[in-house]
């Protein structure tokens, strides 16, 4: 899935690198050409130092590039172990609405940890197994918390990259008021990837039930009806989710 996102700056690298070849030959040919044409000691000399000094520039340039080239190369030995073609889950929503306790519920375990390539960020990657079918769940922290104009260019690749390989999006919410984030900027970041994520299934998950008591339950229930409630901390109504995934998952082509 990384590999998506450099690969098109990797390219363009190497093909300046193999262009560096044509343009020293350019140079070479030129300076040549206008060698033949002195008429002194004086004018040949102001020819090699040009020649000398657009050839320096040419490899100062190369030399950046072979750098971040080699800096990449470091950092796709990194790239986490996301399999294609796995029904796969991503978890959205704020930070501390309970998204990597969720991660640990569905999965048993505790999730391993990878690192995005040019990024301080990392994936929290685990899987479980329903129905005799193998389910990948991928959290993302520090990417789909917070609205799309607030990204910057590599989470928005990273984002696009998600987009196709995200089966089903659940986004957690919090109305408990204990993640420090108010329940209708929540409900803005749910639209939010609601429209970047158009083509995918989003569950909606109401997080925290446990914290709820009955008015703010009805209320919460009025406003966000399709969801599915539970508490990823004591395991309550994780079955009504695992099957809506089961169910979802069962439509796609």
């Amino acid at each position: 899935m990384i590999l998506e996102l450099v690969v098109h700056d990797l390219l363009l690298i190497t093909l300046f690198i193999v262009c560096l070849a044509a343009v020293v030959e350019k140079i070479e040919r030129e300076h040549i050409r206008m060698l033949r044409d002195v008429k002194s000691a004086d004018e040949a000399s102001s020819i090699r130092k040009s020649a000398y000094g657009r050839l320096s520039s040419a490899v100062k340039r190369t030399g950046n590039n072979l750098k971040l080239l080699r800096e990449a190369a470091g950092k796709l030995s990194k790239v986490p172990s996301v399999f294609i073609g796995m029904p796969t889950l991503v978890i959205a929503g704020y930070p501390n609405v309970g998204k990597t306790m969720l991660l640990k519920r569905l999965t048993g375990s505790e999730p391993k940890i990878a690192p995005y390539p040019f990024t301080t960020q990392g994936l929290n990657l685990g899987y479980f197994e329903r129905g005799h079918k193998r389910y990948q769940v991928i959290d993302t922290p520090g990417l789909l918390d917070r609205p799309l104009e607030k990204r910057n260019p590599i989470e928005r690749q990273t984002i696009t990259a998600l987009r196709h390989l995200a089966n089903i999006i659940i986004f957690v919410l919090d109305p408990s008021g204990t993640c420090g984030y108010g329940f209708e900027e929540q409900l803005n970041l749910l639209d939010d990837i609601k429209r970047t994520f158009s083509e995918v299934e989003v569950l909606t998950v109401v997080n925290k039930v446990d914290l709820l008591d009955e008015g703010r339950t009805k209320e919460v229930a009025e406003r966000c009806g399709e969801a599915i409630f539970l508490s990823a901390e004591t395991g309550q109504g994780l079955e009504g989710l695992l099957d809506a995934v089961k169910l979802l998952i069962s439509r796609i082509p």
